[in-house]
């Protein structure tokens, strides 16, 4: 049980750090000029010189994510990932990592960081979760909502602890405005990876 309460403990320590940077990032006055000027080369830009291996103060899980801006629920720009591949017209509204950042605007610190239910995402068919919080200007008017987008299996990888006396598991509620929850489907149901 000690090793059990440790690795909770460690896991609450790396969500408490991935929230700190998200609010870091989403609370750029920077981040939300270049927003409002739909400038997506500056955004660009902005992401790699934050978050690029050189500069990154990142856990190594979070490092190589993808982070994602929206604006009116609707993607805007997706980062690290080629120019060319880019699907920007994906309304992600009704997603949990939307929803949930836009319901806590005036959050205070990490408080304002929503973490999201569990998903499968469209563009790479992985299980992931979202850590999201919206950006204002100077007004403190919403100009859109940043979030890092994670695989929980990279969380669990970091931990070290799997082998085979001892599996760790990461679980979560299930983002029902994505797809049913693949755990619910019927017996010979086909499930991805």
């Amino acid at each position: 049980l000690d090793n059990a309460q440790a690795k909770a403990g460690w896991v609450a320590g790396e969500l408490l750090r991935l929230r700190l940077v998200v609010h870091g990032m989403a609370s750029s006055p920077e981040l939300a000029n270049l927003i409002t000027g739909n400038d997506l080369p500056a955004l660009t830009k902005f992401l790699a010189d934050r978050l690029g291996p050189q500069g990154a103060n990142l856990p190594l899980w979070i490092r190589g994510q993808n982070w994602v801006i929206m604006t009116n629920g609707w993607t805007m720009l997706r980062w690290p990932e080629p120019e060319q591949e880019r699907k920007l017209l994906q309304d992600r509204s009704p997603r949990d990592y939307f929803t949930g950042a836009m319901e806590r605007p005036r959050g205070v610190g990490i408080d304002s960081v929503h973490v999201s239910k569990f998903y499968r995402s469209a563009e790479d068919d992985h299980y992931k979760f979202g850590a999201s919080a919206v950006v204002q200007d100077t007004n403190e008017t919403v100009v859109g909502v940043l979030a890092l987008m994670l695989r929980p299996v990279n969380l669990v990888e970091a931990l070290g602890t799997s082998n085979d006396r001892t599996k760790t598991v990461i679980f979560g509620v299930w983002d029902q405005s994505t797809e049913p929850n693949p755990e619910d489907a019927p017996a010979g149901g086909r499930t991805k990876k």
